[in-house]
């Protein structure tokens, strides 16, 4: 079993841009694809590209490598795409204020727009997002997606939390596993 790293930084564009010509130059092939979780409550609302940073390093940079990967891989080569979502996800489009899903085009740029700080909303948005990006990948010919809950699993994603929201979680604590 070979395992290639390739190091890319999803906030920042052009370590994308970097990591996705690396990966095309050296005509790697891959099997199995994991996009992980990323970011949640990032300390800053915008990267340096100056889109949302929820978005940009839990989305946009997992559909451009997905799509290289795609048009770069060889004939009859089958991949499988795992996509790391959230129950989250199912706030969007709901009755909450400001969760409401646009309907006209022009709008959804205003939508995903930064905000003085990311918050619940960027993250569940961005969890969406993934979770649509697993659904077209997988009705592509020779490709398998899924997006997948973590569920109850302590992981660090968490550490931006304001003090008082990682206070109400500790209420969850002992129901949930440990990683890492």
């Amino acid at each position: 079993v070979t395992v290639d790293v390739i190091h890319i930084d999803f906030s920042i564009w052009s370590s994308v841009l970097d990591g996705v010509d690396d990966i095309n130059q050296s005509k790697r092939t891959f099997d199995i694809v994991i996009f992980n979780a990323g970011t949640m409550f990032p300390e800053v609302s915008k990267t340096t590209d100056g889109i949302e940073t929820c978005l940009q390093v839990n989305v946009l940079g997992h559909m451009y490598l997905a799509d290289a990967l795609l048009k770069n891989r060889p004939p009859n080569h089958n991949i499988h795409f795992v996509c790391v979502s959230s129950t989250l996800f199912k706030l969007c489009g709901t009755s909450w204020p400001g969760w409401k899903l646009p309907k006209d085009g022009a709008a959804w740029a205003d939508f995903f727009a930064p905000k003085a700080k990311s918050g619940w909303r960027a993250y569940a948005l961005s969890k969406f997002a993934i979770t649509l990006l697993a659904s077209q990948l997988d009705g592509v010919e020779g490709v398998t997606a899924v997006a997948v809950n973590p569920g109850n699993t302590m992981t660090n994603v968490t550490k931006n939390l304001p003090q008082r929201q990682r206070k109400f979680l500790t209420v969850f604590k002992k129901s949930l596993i440990t990683v890492g």
